[in-house]
């Protein structure tokens, strides 16, 4: 509780995080929280948002706040984590979500990745989407950075049922240049052609 009001943005939000999964309730933590949403961090606002809503908070009011981190160079991945891990809840979001799919932050190489995030959001809300799939097909074969190729196959392998439409692409990544990507496709498959 004491952290909740350090000077260091990463501090209080991080024991903001800490609190919203210890408990689903802590209305002595909420007015706290809540002055996390003007923290000039829009990663702070962001974490303020989803611990609020852990803690039993209105879901629109989540969903607002992360919705418009979703054009942030340095949030965006992290609100539509957070979004989708609202689930139906975030349903309200999936078309903000995938606009945010289609829209570079100043990223560099590392928009794809964050599209692929928002994508990868909005495909697990709605449980099929085409675009969605798209996209994230996209950062799985990004030329540009291996790393983005990795992290996505990684992340492809957990998605379980969903990610079956990107079974082909990632059999292709098996012929990547890059060890790490060839890899983490392997693994990704493993999972994957079990279901």
């Amino acid at each position: 509780m004491t952290l909740l009001s350090d000077s260091d943005h990463s501090v209080a939000g991080a024991a903001a995080n800490a609190l919203s999964r210890m408990t689903n309730r802590m209305d002595a933590a909420i007015p706290s929280i809540r002055k996390l949403l003007t923290n000039p961090s829009e990663h702070t606002r962001s974490v303020a948002a989803i611990s609020l809503w852990r803690l039993g908070e209105n879901a629109n009011n989540t969903r607002r706040v992360l919705e418009s981190l979703l054009t942030s160079k340095n949030a965006k991945s992290t609100a539509a984590r957070y979004l989708e891990s609202m689930g139906a809840e975030a349903h309200p979001s999936v078309e903000a979500l995938l606009s945010a799919s289609r829209e570079d932050v100043g990223a560099g190489t590392l928009d794809i990745y964050f599209r692929a995030q928002c994508a990868r959001a909005a495909l697990t809300i709605l449980g099929r989407s085409d675009e969605a799939i798209s996209t994230i097909q996209q950062a799985l074969t990004y030329p540009s950075n291996s790393w983005v190729r990795t992290t996505v196959a990684e992340e492809l392998g957990n998605m379980g049922e969903l990610a079956t439409p990107l079974i082909p692409a990632l059999r292709q990544s098996l012929n990547d240049p890059d060890r790490g990507v060839r890899h983490q496709a392997t693994m990704a498959l493993s999972k994957l052609e079990k279901e």
